[in-house]
């Protein structure tokens, strides 16, 4: 299975991604969240990974992702609880790497820690 780079963030840090890559496959993608998952496209080309039983788990708020949600839906006041993270998305739908310009904008806002990378590019 390939791997994905993606930007993982958790429960109580706040501003801070940290790329990962992760096979790109459903089971790689609910042990990130911890269970149950839900995905929510951001932007055109990215989109955001959650458990969807945050709120009947009592998983600790996540400012970093319930910020990114409350930049692209500012009408719907929510909030995203647990480990969450983005992945990018080509034109038919398909989890790709992060897009570069997300994780530009996250080192200006925040802070990213970012790994070795384990496919050398």
């Amino acid at each position: 299975m390939a791997k994905i780079k993606v930007m993982i963030f958790y429960p109580g840090e706040d501003m801070v991604g940290h790329l990962e890559y992760i096979e790109d496959d459903l089971d790689s993608f609910q042990r990130i969240v911890g269970g149950s998952i839900e995905h929510s496209t951001l932007r055109p080309g990215w989109g955001l990974w959650f458990n969807d039983e945050f709120r009947i788990r009592g998983l600790p708020i996540n400012e970093t992702a319930s910020a990114l949600w409350h930049l692209a839906f500012p009408r719907h006041p929510d909030f995203i609880g647990g480990t969450a993270f983005i992945t990018g998305q080509d034109r038919q739908g398909n989890e790709t790497d992060i897009p570069s310009h997300v994780i530009t904008w996250m080192e200006a806002a925040g802070r990213v820690v970012i790994p070795e990378d384990p496919r050398g590019e």
